[in-house]
C-alpha cells in the first residue's frame, strides 16, 4: 500500500479526485465495526487494563483453561496528547 502525502491528501480533498461512492445502507453497515473498535479503545482507557483474555464457549478438548482474571488498578497513560 502506498504512503499518502498532505499534498496527496489535500488535492483529493479539493479536486474529488479518486473518490469513492458507496450505497448508503453499505455505508452505513461498515460504519458499525469501526465504532466498535472506537467504543472498545475508549472502554480501555476508562477502564483497567486486562491482564487476559477470556474466551467464551470453548470446546472441553482444548488442552489449557481460560481466565478472565482483570487488574484492580487503573492503567496508567504512556502518553497524553
Amino acid at each position: 500500500m502506498a504512503m499518502n502525502s498532505l499534498g496527496g491528501i489535500k488535492h483529493a480533498l479539493t479536486s474529488g479526485h479518486n473518490e469513492i461512492l458507496l450505497d448508503r445502507k453499505l455505508g452505513e453497515a461498515a460504519k458499525l465495526p469501526l465504532q466498535r473498535m472506537l467504543d472498545f479503545a475508549a472502554g480501555l482507557k476508562k477502564k483497567m487494563c486486562s491482564t487476559a483474555w477470556a474466551l467464551p464457549d470453548l470446546p472441553s478438548i482444548l488442552p489449557f483453561q481460560t481466565t478472565s482474571q482483570t487488574r484492580t488498578t487503573p492503567c496508567k497513560p504512556i502518553a497524553t496528547y
